[in-house]
């Protein structure tokens, strides 16, 4: 491995000592060695706590989880800011600085470092003095969880990478090159201890249970093609009574309902964030899909959505097909719900800067969806806009800009105390200026949930054609999608196919660092159609070797046995 990652994560060994096991909150300790103190009860709970804290760029980040899991896929272009090549897959080059600054190369670094402080609790449970059996055997098992975590991420971008699973306290410039076939039974063989040695429930927000590690093997068997072993692992998570489905997505994407501590019932795994978190701290995740609207005379960001930066645009294939745009489609953004979780109307909401002729509360900006305006001329539009506000802006699809555009700003938005709720008709009933308590920015975001659990056990039962078994589990999250006072169609085993399942998982489970590992898992031939087909920017330069990242030239160049750069790069 390369000298300055092996300094990184030497550095990482040591800024365990700033984090205490309680709350994974930070507290300072001085004055003591990492080995003095990862020897002791207390140090070695720091170690444990210190393993989840790479997780922050990659699931708290504003950047590199949503850029290389959302961006360049079926559902999402590119919007506006930060690296368009890792949307469009144009001029990729692993040496390119401004390619290494944001993305998955961050990811490559962190998780490195967080797979070596799992090492580092393997190797040094048995030396720790005051732990009791019980004690080191969740807290390795915990490791070996992570650890896992870790490097499902890092061989599904990268392939063929670095494989480790011993403590490195040294500078090692040496790499241990292994290809994905080699590491993915690593990753099978610690979640499978992970899944028999962990509790069911941890006392902490936020930790390691047996539930979490079978939904993740449950995940990595659908990728390796186990459908076996993905129904299995599937079936026993929800099967086991730890976890509910919600009633409603809307509740379940509440953030006032579940912050600070709280989390739903369906959350296999979460972690809170808020603004003493290093997971993330108030950056907040509905900011990069939201329509950046804050240049418009007399509208500015709310506190519940953040300064608006409209990283990814919808496709209009998201827009019209997977949410159909007219009652004929069977699901559409009349009779599902989840389409409430997309934000297309924006009214005036500063005081300060209010155009003439408009008040607080008058529709600013509405970016419509519903096919019978995307047939009107200009003319009309005009006629109509005029009708509901003459300050007012109306968007068809074709008119939306890379800015501006109708956006997934309520999925991930903060509890706002005084903002406007989500009703049922889809659009707000007030404006949004909302509360700047920073205590509000706590909520809990969700890493596994038991919704992903009933659609791995529909594809891996469909798979081994159990296919009325696999229906029901299909059902049961397009039934709980229904709108209220709305009819959503329910399918049988012989309406399944992989399509279905890949549309499906698109409504449920967008913006949830999948869309990516989805298509690629499929297969060449369905990344590319997928793509190649719903992505025009995209369409042109997308190639199979694209299902790869680039290895980072500087992981290349200090290395001083061969590592070879992925095909194509």
């Amino acid at each position: 491995m390369l000298k300055y990652k092996y300094l990184i994560i030497i550095m990482a060994l040591l800024s365990g000592l700033i984090f205490k096991a309680c709350d994974l909150s930070e507290v300072m300790r001085s004055g003591i060695t990492a080995d003095d103190h990862y020897s002791t009860k207390q140090g070695f709970q720091d170690l444990t706590v210190a393993m989840y804290e790479p997780l922050r760029k990659y699931y708290g980040d504003e950047r590199s989880g949503f850029i290389s899991t959302t961006k360049g896929t079926d559902l999402f272009i590119y919007g506006t800011g930060a690296r368009p090549f890792w949307a469009d897959y144009f001029g990729i080059h692993p040496a390119v600085q401004s390619m290494t600054a944001r993305g998955p190369f961050d990811i490559w670094v962190e998780f490195y470092r967080g797979i070596n402080l799992a090492n580092s609790v393997i190797d040094r449970a048995d030396g720790v003095e005051g732990l009791s059996e019980a004690e080191k055997i969740s807290a390795v098992a915990e490791a070996h969880f992570m650890r896992a975590h870790y490097y499902h991420v890092l061989v599904q971008q990268w392939g063929n990478i670095h494989l480790t699973l011993e403590e490195t306290r040294g500078v090692q410039t040496e790499v241990n090159y292994a290809t994905a076939e080699e590491v993915w039974p690593h990753v099978v063989s610690d979640l499978e201890f992970a899944a028999a040695n962990l509790p069911a429930v941890q006392s902490d927000l936020g930790r390691a249970t047996s539930g979490a590690a079978r939904h993740l093997l449950a995940r990595v068997h659908l990728t390796m093609g186990n459908w076996q072993g993905a129904a299995d692992m599937a079936l026993a998570v929800i099967n086991s009574g730890e976890y509910e489905l919600e009633n409603s997505v809307l509740e379940l994407w509440d953030p006032c309902r579940y912050r600070e501590g709280r989390a739903s019932k369906e959350a296999i795994w979460v972690q809170t964030q808020n603004q003493y978190s290093r997971l993330g701290g108030t950056i907040h995740k509905s900011r990069e899909f939201s329509a950046r609207t804050r240049g418009e005379a007399g509208v500015t960001a709310s506190f519940s959505i953040g300064t608006e930066v409209a990283r990814h645009r919808p496709t209009e294939f998201l827009i019209t097909e997977v949410f159909g745009n007219t009652r004929d489609h069977p699901v559409n953004q009349w009779n599902d719900e989840r389409w409430r979780l997309f934000k297309q109307v924006w009214y005036f909401n500063d005081e300060g800067a209010l155009p003439e002729g408009v008040q607080l509360g008058d529709t600013a900006l509405y970016f419509t969806t519903d096919a019978k305006y995307q047939a009107m001329s200009r003319e009309e539009m005009d006629v109509l806009q005029e009708q509901i506000n003459p300050r007012a802006r109306m968007f068809r699809i074709q008119d939306y800009t890379d800015r501006l555009h109708v956006s997934l700003a309520y999925k991930f938005r903060l509890c706002d105390p005084a903002g406007a709720p989500i009703p049922h008709n889809g659009l707000p009933t007030h404006i949004e200026v909302g509360a700047t308590n920073p205590e509000w920015f706590g909520r809990t975001i969700n890493y596994f949930r038991l919704a992903e659990t009933y659609l791995i056990a529909a594809e891996a039962l469909m798979n081994l054609n159990q296919r009325d078994q696999a229906a029901t589990y299909f059902n049961a999250i397009r039934a709980r999608a229904e709108a209220p006072g709305e009819s959503m169609p329910l399918i049988t085993g012989a309406d399944l196919d992989i399509d279905v399942i890949l549309d499906e998982r698109a409504r449920e489970l967008i913006g949830e660092l999948l869309r990516w590992y989805d298509l690629k898992r499929l297969g060449e031939d369905v990344f590319l159609n997928r793509i190649r087909t719903h992505n025009p920017p995209a369409a042109p330069n997308v190639q199979a070797y694209h299902m790869l990242r680039p290895i980072p030239q500087q992981q290349i160049d200090r290395t001083t046995n061969h590592f070879p750069q992925n095909p194509g790069y």
